[in-house]
């Protein structure tokens, strides 16, 4: 039986199954959340004016464009 992760706290106990090889899961919240976010960057990575960290890099390099292939 899978561990299933859900959005929020997540007990030591279980990311101590994690690390010890547990089949882990995501609930479908957390499934769409993430779809959501995905797609947000996506949207983000193709506008044309930069975004911190998504098509510039971080840092020092912030002002420098990151390809978008």
């Amino acid at each position: 039986m899978s561990l299933v992760l859900d959005i929020g706290h997540v007990p030591r106990a279980t990311w101590r199954r994690v690390a010890e090889g547990a089949d882990v899961a995501l609930s479908p919240d957390a499934e769409a959340r993430i779809a959501r976010g995905h797609a947000a960057l996506l949207a983000a990575a193709g506008r044309p004016e930069a975004v911190y960290g998504v098509n510039t890099g971080f840092g020092k390099l912030a002002s420098v464009r990151v390809p978008p292939d």
